[in-house]
């Protein structure tokens, strides 16, 4: 009776059989290479982790898309489950690890699901590549990609309940314009950056509309800067009925860019406002499911070319196995 439960488990293979093909699998596997794997992404994402957690957004963040393509290839080479359980708990333990000393019932209960998130993209990986005759990199990757940005989500929303007030500082928000929003402005607004003040960007733009504007020519230098001064005031105005909050002209982009974050999360986030994290997460998620088809090129590029390059230097290697299935006939 026990060898008939054993060989349901098994889905009906015999456990000879079932044997034989693990004993083969852990010889062709390098340990050494395997712990080295887990280790890299072990590493890579406590780094994440702790940029994130001392404000380096940009950093933080490329280190985590160095992290996911990593993860990507390790789904895919993991076969054993004591291989999966080691590599999600020392990812969970990176990313969370920095941020000890938050509410322990709501760091435990993020670790939690982050570290649920990652069994779910080791055994997406390692699924999808069993279920291949050839292994289509695109075909396996494009599920686990879904998942690992989803963990991103949850550890942005992490990040900004538990140290959203320490983390945006001015000076943060300054690098992160001067990093993501200074270098595409800057082809529409010539003097555009963190540092510059707000009614001087404003003024600037309304000039360059009335320069662009058709009869401007009859302008004298003047009277374009009295309607682009009054311009600026209504485009200020029309920030602040948007947004609910008063700019102030004289302070500069980054300030009103902190005192605005500052003002809408006060008592919205952190543990004890449930409510404001369900929202905060529903807008994050929302706003990454909307770009995903975007994310996904860039990001299954980079694991691709990893993949390929792990392939070249031969750290991991692509091999065909003759499989004997059992069927059944009507002989």
């Amino acid at each position: 009776m026990d060898g008939l439960w054993e060989k349901m488990r098994a889905g009906g293979e015999s456990s000879s059989s079932l044997s034989s093909r693990e004993s083969l699998t852990d010889e062709r596997q390098s340990w050494f290479k395997v712990y080295l794997l887990v280790g890299t992404t072990g590493l890579l994402a406590l780094l994440s982790g702790f940029l994130l957690r001392v404000g380096e957004f940009g950093y933080g963040t490329l280190v985590f898309v160095i992290w996911a393509a990593v993860i990507t290839v390790q789904s895919l080479a993991l076969k054993h489950i004591r291989e999966i359980l080691l590599a999600s708990g020392l990812c969970t333990l990176g990313f969370i690890l920095p941020f000890w000393g938050a509410s322990l019932w709501y760091w435990g209960a993020t670790a939690l699901i982050v570290f649920l998130l990652l069994l779910a993209i080791h055994d997406r990986g390692r699924r999808g590549g069993k279920n291949m005759v050839k292994i289509r990199f695109s075909h396996v990757a494009r599920p686990v990609m879904g998942l690992i940005l989803t963990v991103g989500v949850i550890i942005a929303t992490f990040l900004f309940s538990v140290h959203g007030a320490a983390i945006f500082t001015e000076q943060s928000i300054k690098r992160t314009v001067d990093l993501t929003v200074t270098p595409i402005v800057k082809g529409y607004i010539k003097d555009f950056s963190g540092d510059a003040k707000l009614g001087d960007v404003l003024k600037s733009m309304a000039l360059q509309q009335i320069n662009e504007s058709s009869g401007s020519e009859s302008l004298s230098g003047y009277q374009k800067q009295l309607l682009a001064a009054q311009s600026a005031k209504e485009m200020n105005a029309l920030l602040k009925e948007k947004t609910g909050f008063n700019f102030q002209e004289g302070a500069t982009v980054s300030s009103n860019l902190h005192a605005l974050i500052s003002e809408k999360t006060n008592n919205l986030l952190g543990p004890g406002s449930p409510w404001g994290l369900l929202i905060l997460f529903a807008i994050i998620f929302l706003l990454v499911k909307s770009i995903e088809f975007i994310l996904y090129i860039p990001l299954g590029l980079l694991a691709f070319m990893l993949y390929e390059l792990l392939i070249a230097f031969s750290f991991i290697a692509v091999q065909s196995e003759s499989v004997s299935k059992e069927v059944i006939t009507l002989p």
